[in-house]
């Protein structure tokens, strides 16, 4: 009998696509795949950290970006938010998880090489591209509640160049596999390809071979 070409797998779906998504989803949530690989685990807290930072600064930016049409806007939620506004505590958190993230990878990645990896060029411009987002952003409001001019509108634009950097080169920075490991993810998860499946597929493989050695003469 052939045996299927991947992990166990057949060329028909394991499960529906919608539920494929949502089991995917909850992977990546949970970083079960940092989580549970011992040579992973100590990168798992940074990048936790910058992972759910970046949700709360997008979370942020999108509520700002669809304030004229957005009917919630209202009072406290109107932009420029005040300082104890939900939604500045927010951005401010989420700037806080980021820019501690950050500084974990970069203290792995020169003192702990060995779980970091190789670092290339484009590793580490990705990295301080990110930390200088950070940076830059705090720098501004902090001249902006100071009432600096012209200092907090220079720092205002430094911080959007590097935006604009992280932005445009996204598609050919680290960034981008949140899209393309997702997708993969959600493909593994519909046609049964995931880790889970391989090393019960390996299981099984054992027990039968188990089984045959006894039966043999």
């Amino acid at each position: 009998m052939r045996q299927p070409r991947t992990w166990g797998a057949t060329d028909r779906p394991d499960k529906g696509l919608f539920a494929s998504a949502i089991k995917a989803i909850g992977k990546i949530i949970r970083h079960d795949e940092f989580t549970s690989c011992a040579a992973e685990h100590t990168r798992a807290a940074s990048h936790f950290l910058v992972f759910f930072g970046f949700i709360a600064l997008a979370a942020v930016t999108f509520w700002v970006i669809t304030g004229p049409i957005n009917p919630l806007l209202r009072n406290g939620f109107l932009y420029p938010f005040s300082f104890w506004s939900p939604w500045k505590v927010l951005a401010n958190l989420g700037g806080l998880a980021v820019f501690a993230g950050c500084v974990l990878m970069i203290r792995d990645r020169l003192h702990n090489r060995d779980n970091a990896g190789s670092s290339s060029y484009f590793d580490w411009a990705f990295l301080w591209t990110i930390f200088a987002v950070v940076v830059s952003g705090f720098v501004t409001e902090f001249l902006h509640y100071l009432r600096m001019v012209p200092h907090r509108h220079v720092a205002y634009f430094i911080h959007l160049v590097f935006v604009f950097a992280l932005l445009i080169y996204l598609p050919y920075s680290k960034f981008a596999h949140l899209l393309y490991r997702t997708t993969a993810m959600i493909y593994a998860e519909y046609y049964g390809r995931t880790r889970d499946n391989a090393a019960r597929a390996r299981n099984d493989k054992g027990s039968d071979s188990a089984a045959s050695n006894e039966v043999s003469p």
